[in-house]
């Protein structure tokens, strides 16, 4: 199954069958079509996705799903807000990242987890949203961009926030950066100091990075600006 859209816009999911039982999501849309939210595991063969954007540069991704929730051990469900279109083996990174990592570290903050901001999924777009740039890897389904974690209370909490306690922050960096081959956030560069950006990308040698600054109050001046912008004349 193939979607088509603009390039620089999201694709919606295809639609997918199968029961799955696993700590993801699975339900109908509005439309009636079924957003398959299983892990990669038990959905692969199952899910003939295919998210396309056409135009310059066209991304073509196979296997995709809307994930929509995560569900819990305890049956409770973790709402991704939007939905974000990741590919099968980034949504099962995403799962168990959420699951092992992310609601045990909320648990110091005294409340449950309910909800996660996406600030971007895919996207069919250069790195940095830099015409002629690379392709970025939420050009390939395989990135995702969160600014906050909502809690069952309705507390927001901002990742980059230095006002949020520095414990809780530098202990979900350091589970982050184990769980995935990119890690950007502050210092990183001007495009992500109000978001944490994750990703699978591959690399040689297995090659890692983690650039998350864990801030206090009173770093305002420790933020790196954006780069000014290309002439012209530079771009392609």
């Amino acid at each position: 199954m193939r979607i088509r859209g603009r390039t620089g816009h999201p694709i919606a999911a295809p639609a997918a069958t199968g029961d799955f039982t696993h700590p993801v999501r699975a339900r109908r849309d509005a439309r009636g079509g079924a957003a398959a939210l299983g892990l990669p595991a038990a959905a692969h063969g199952r899910i003939g996705g295919r998210a396309v954007a056409a135009g310059p540069g066209e991304c073509v991704v196979d296997d995709v799903v809307r994930l929509e929730a995560v569900r819990l051990a305890d049956k409770t469900q973790v709402a991704v807000t939007p939905p974000a279109i990741v590919r099968c083996s980034f949504a099962e990174a995403i799962v168990h990242w959420v699951r092992e990592d992310v609601v045990p570290v909320v648990r110091s903050l005294g409340g449950a987890l309910k909800s996660i901001d996406n600030y971007a999924a895919y996207d069919c777009r250069g790195r940095n949203r830099i015409i002629g740039a690379r392709l970025s890897e939420h050009g390939k389904a395989n990135a995702l961009d969160i600014r906050s974690f909502k809690l069952a209370s309705g507390t927001v909490v901002e990742l980059t926030d230095p006002n949020v306690a520095k414990d809780f922050r530098e202990r979900l960096r350091k589970t982050t950066c184990a769980r995935f081959s990119t890690v950007l956030g502050p210092g990183s560069d001007g495009y992500h100091e109000n978001h944490v950006h994750v990703d699978l990308a591959e690399r040689a040698g297995g090659h890692r990075m983690c650039q998350w600054e864990v801030r206090e109050p009173g770093d305002e001046a420790a933020q790196v600006p954006l780069p000014r912008p290309r002439p012209a004349s530079a771009t392609p």
